[in-house]
């Protein structure tokens, strides 16, 4: 019996020295050592200022790119420009249009000199254009609200044309007007110091190197008359008024301009022309 228990305990002590350290397990559960792996980023003091990319420049306009350790992104920039103001619309107004001519007779573009450029029927005068008539010739003109009428050897500029206003300058002869009485615009002629305003009427100037007559037709409304500085004169229908010697200085003429019945031939002369001062349907 002693014998077998010396057999077995040598057996076992045999085992033990054969098989060497067996490792133990690696612990599990709360008491685990937790492991890490240390960051790249710059070491210093908690609150240290770090050291980052300067931002990327911005041009007026295109595509800015980041600069280093910025996010892989591109941002298109547009310089945003006030686009200039739209040109005010413009439509230039004509003065007239020639309906009917008996030549000799010439048109001027913007005061242009000489006069040579032959008129034509249809042809539009603008702001600035002048109409000359010769020995013989005749012109009627249309606007949209008045007709026209130049005798022979006549020039007649058109200073400024608007809506509400139509400015002529007589230079020399006889210029007949029919105003539609609907057109509520103002008809202006300057001849030589003498002025005449007129709004829905017919009437006539005549300008010559020794007077500036003023004619207003029976049924033909009332005009306003005004010489150098003095205070504008009425000249009602079926009257006239005369200013002797239109070269003579201002002072040469005293008081207001005198105002007298129109003389018949002038109502003749009117009554005879009426037919072609008519406006017609179409400008």
């Amino acid at each position: 019996m002693a014998y077998r228990r010396f057999l077995m305990f040598g057996l076992l002590l045999l085992l033990v020295t054969s098989c060497g350290d067996v490792p133990l397990p690696t612990p599990v559960g709360p008491r685990a050592q937790a492991t890490f792996t240390p960051s790249l980023a710059p070491t210093g003091p908690p609150n240290a200022l770090r050291p980052t990319a300067p931002p990327p420049a911005i041009p007026a306009t295109g595509v800015v790119t980041p600069g280093a350790g910025a996010p892989s992104s591109t941002v298109r920039i547009v310089q945003a420009t006030a686009s200039p103001a739209p040109a005010p619309a413009t439509s230039e107004l004509p003065g007239a249009r020639i309906v009917a001519l008996t030549t000799p007779a010439f048109v001027c573009r913007a005061g242009a000199t000489p006069c040579a450029n032959p008129a034509a029927t249809g042809l539009q005068l603008h702001t600035g254009d002048e109409i000359q008539t010769g020995a013989g010739g005749t012109a009627i003109l249309q606007s949209p609200t008045t007709v026209f009428h130049l005798d022979p050897d006549a020039s007649l500029q058109f200073a400024e044309v608007q809506n509400a206003i139509t400015r002529l300058v007589l230079r020399a002869g006889r210029l007949l007007v029919q105003h539609d009485a609907a057109g509520r615009d103002k008809i202006t002629v300057a001849a030589g110091r003498l002025r005449v305003d007129a709004v829905d009427t017919r009437f006539t100037v005549l300008s010559n190197d020794q007077e500036v007559y003023v004619g207003v037709p029976s049924g033909g409304g009332q005009v306003a008359v005004t010489y150098a500085e003095q205070e504008p004169v009425a000249v009602q229908a079926g009257q006239q008024a005369k200013v002797e010697c239109a070269a003579c200085p201002p002072q040469a003429v005293l008081g207001p301009i005198p105002v007298e019945p129109l003389d018949p031939k002038e109502q003749q002369f009117w009554d005879l022309l009426s037919p072609q001062l008519q406006l017609s349907p179409t400008p």
